[in-house]
């Protein structure tokens, strides 16, 4: 490797084009790319393009019937199909479409639908080396912040539960042998990666971690000689407190960590109206919940506020929280568990 790069697509920045690109992925033998252009919010395109910019079309694009062009997730191992995401406007559910696990030809970018998946939403999905399987996480019920792996049969012949389990297990990856699954699960009380033996689209045996990872944990899959890849994200936010001298603008004390829980995923610090309480956003998870943190300055105690009102994986869009004047209450932004996703309104939280 040279380390050199350059551009499969350039439409300048964004003053110049709201076009982008987003969800790639290779070819098997490393010449093509697959991947959804935005022409914009309404447009988008299933894409092909050589490694080296060249041979670029179009494979599918979004009709007015759907929401979005197929997103590729994965390629057959013979290069013929594309596993993909498709998203068809369903007016009668309640996020307003309905996902589907697609194959796509890359012959003729004809598309064939595996299965539809209803309320529910999936985020992974991994095709096994003979293209006979696909494995995927999908939500206990819709909404949920809890995922279970099913294995799903690519010639229509049915589909079984592969890990199903009270804990959020997602991101299956098939082993480069077909004769495994990956996954991340946060069963052992903090995220790791897992593996269960498959064997003809039957689980063989039970899961076993091979590592423990922490939260922020981003797989990104096997090479072909096995090895795993993953990304971990650094600690990117905390809450720190000092003495200042607002008369002099001098720092009495150095700045200090007002808690060490959860450390890099502390923000939004605001104080009491008395000055006796802290509050702020902290981080529980990979999926990104969020919690109130309401600290004593008195006592150092920290309590964890979870409205039940209130769907925690869409909580990162609190923003900062206000108190009232009275100190009794703290106003949110943020999404009622089962409103649609983009409708967001303030809320009032209880502080006892």
């Amino acid at each position: 490797m040279s380390g050199e790069k350059h551009r499969l697509t350039n439409k300048g920045n964004w003053y110049e084009s709201k076009e982008y690109a987003e969800y790639s992925t290779f070819s098997p033998n490393g010449k093509q790319v697959a991947y959804v252009w935005f022409n914009n919010e309404l447009s988008h395109e299933l894409r092909l393009v050589g490694i080296d910019g060249s041979e670029s079309r179009i494979l599918s694009s979004g009709p007015s019937e759907m929401d979005h062009a197929p997103w590729p997730r994965a390629w057959s191992q013979d290069g013929k199909y594309i596993l993909a995401l498709l998203g068809k406007k369903d007016e009668s559910l309640e996020r307003g479409h309905e996902d589907h696990i697609v194959l796509v030809s890359v012959a003729d970018g004809s598309v064939r639908t595996l299965k539809s998946l209803g309320e529910r939403h999936t985020r992974n999905m991994s095709l096994s080396q003979d293209s006979r399987y696909v494995a995927f996480d999908l939500e206990v019920k819709e909404g949920s912040e809890k995922r279970d792996i099913y294995l799903l049969a690519t010639d229509g012949s049915g589909e079984v539960p592969l890990v199903e389990h009270p804990a959020d297990d997602w991101a299956p990856y098939w082993t480069p042998d077909g004769h495994g699954i990956v996954f991340v699960s946060d069963r052992s009380g903090s995220t790791g990666l897992w593996m269960l033996d498959v064997v003809d689209g039957e689980p063989m045996s039970t899961p076993t971690q091979i590592k423990e990872t922490g939260d922020r944990f981003y797989p990104k899959g096997f090479t072909p000689n096995g090895s795993f890849y993953y990304g971990v994200g650094k600690p990117d936010s905390d809450v720190y407190v000092a003495a200042l001298d607002f008369d002099t603008g001098r720092v009495l004390t150095p700045p200090t960590k007002t808690s060490l829980r959860f450390e890099g995923t502390n923000h939004a610090p605001i104080w009491s109206p008395d000055g006796k309480y802290l509050a702020y956003a902290s981080r529980r998870g990979t999926g990104g919940g969020y919690v109130l943190v309401i600290k004593s300055v008195q006592t150092g105690q920290e309590r964890d506020l979870s409205p039940k009102s209130l769907g925690m994986a869409a909580a990162h869009a609190w923003g900062t929280p206000r108190w009232s004047p009275d100190g009794r209450s703290i106003l949110v932004a943020g999404l009622a568990k089962g409103a649609p996703p983009r409708n967001r309104g303030l809320h009032l939280v209880d502080v006892q």
